[in-house]
């Protein structure tokens, strides 16, 4: 190769490269440089809606954690207490309860479940429907609220006491 075409065929190749260089530098949508384009602006927000169901998976994995961890911890023959029941199983993790609980957002307030309980589900009475929600949580979603509640293992004497407990007048 002779050195002038040598050196033609090096300035294609460097003329090509700016090229896409300043074709790539200046992102498609961009009014300005320097601008992020509206696309690259939806990706940062679907990037915040994957760490924050990554956070939540996090919060239900530890609460699931804490409920299993709380009923297998405890000795045999103790009294049974509802409040206890509730905070030592993880509910207090997802819900809040007017002077027991407070910060819970993630399921719904449990304040007053007694008055609302019996209208949930056709043909359940108050406690058949907490004792469904806890036994199978999926079977019926609170309207507004997601499918996210874990099983908890209670046994038949810790239910009756936390149903009981969950329906009183507040």
């Amino acid at each position: 190769m002779s050195p002038s075409h040598r050196r033609s065929w090096q300035e294609e190749k460097r003329s090509r490269s700016r090229g896409l260089h300043r074709a790539f530098s200046t992102q498609p949508g961009a009014s300005r440089a320097g601008e992020t384009p509206p696309v690259f602006q939806r990706r940062a927000t679907s990037r915040l809606t994957l760490i924050s169901s990554g956070l939540l998976v996090v919060v239900l994995a530890t609460v699931t954690a804490f409920a299993w961890i709380g009923g297998n911890s405890g000795p045999a023959g103790s009294s049974l207490d509802g409040p206890a029941i509730f905070q030592t199983r993880g509910c207090v993790g997802c819900h809040s309860i007017q002077g027991v609980t407070d910060a819970a957002s993630i399921g719904p307030d449990l304040t007053g479940l007694g008055e609302r309980a019996g209208d949930r589900v056709d043909g359940l009475d108050p406690s058949e429907y907490v004792i469904q929600s806890v036994r199978s949580p999926q079977a019926f979603i609170v309207p507004g609220y997601s499918a996210f509640m874990p099983t908890i293992e209670l046994s038949d004497d810790e239910l009756e006491v936390l149903v009981d407990f969950l329906l009183e007048d507040r």
